[in-house]
């Protein structure tokens, strides 16, 4: 087995490795791989949604080496996760997808969602750096959760995270809804308790039957990880391994 975790904006590839270390059962350490999604390289928001899902890929086909992957997506990690997911399912056995948006479609969403991205790309990139985070941490969906550690600053990681915001926005996804619903990879969908948004829109999809396994962590909000992580781990190694 080759497993597979992407972290959420602004993070780093060890973020899930707590998260990692209760969940695989392999013990050689070339069976994990925790790529950084904001280290300059084929992998980072230089490039679209499609062109990372192919080197994403071709990463996973040259590391796992034919094993079959199980993969952790946690929020925009978990988004970029889908696309691989829906174009290649072949290579996957299961995946996690934690505090992760399927996507928007409709075109007022779309509007105001990208009007909030332009503006916080320049604020990436113009804000002093303790207050930036400070007030991204004040973004509703994240006050009732942990906080996360910041990543160092430096002109090119502003760049990347204000790029991250654009070019992999929600409002970009490269699948459909009926795509999601066919999906013929098992995938658990994992939202925090206290998280209101995201688990009205998964209880919504799973109405809808565009999804089939949800859990929610009581406790925990957003940062599923960070607010209950032994809670998520019993969650997450059930599912992989019942």
């Amino acid at each position: 087995m080759f497993w597979v975790g992407l972290h959420g904006f602004g993070g780093q590839g060890g973020d899930l490795r707590p998260l990692f270390e209760s969940v695989v059962t392999e013990t050689s350490p070339d069976s994990v791989w925790l790529p950084d999604l904001f280290f300059p390289g084929p992998l980072s928001p230089v490039n679209n949604i499609a062109t990372w899902t192919h080197h994403f890929v071709k990463e996973i086909k040259d590391r796992g080496q034919g094993k079959p992957v199980r993969a952790i997506g946690y929020s925009l990690g978990g988004r970029l996760l889908l696309h691989a997911l829906c174009r290649h399912p072949e290579l996957f056995s299961s995946a996690v997808l934690i505090s992760s948006h399927p996507g928007i479609n409709e075109e007022e969403e779309i509007r105001s969602r990208q009007f909030w991205e332009s503006t916080w790309a320049e604020k990436f990139q113009s804000l002093p750096w303790d207050q930036l985070w400070q007030e991204w941490n004040q973004n509703q969906v994240l006050q009732n959760s942990t906080t996360n550690s910041q990543l160092a600053e430096n002109e090119q990681t502003r760049q990347l995270l204000a790029q991250a915001l654009v070019e992999w926005s929600p409002t970009r996804h490269g699948f459909t809804e009926s795509q999601l619903r066919s999906l013929p990879v098992p995938v658990l969908w994992v939202a925090g308790q206290k998280d209101r948004k995201y688990v009205q829109l998964y209880e919504v999809l799973k109405a809808q039957k565009v999804i089939q396994h949800l859990a929610f962590v009581p406790g925990a909000g957003h940062r599923v990880h960070l607010d209950q992580p032994n809670q998520l781990a019993k969650v997450v190694s059930s599912f992989f391994h019942a």
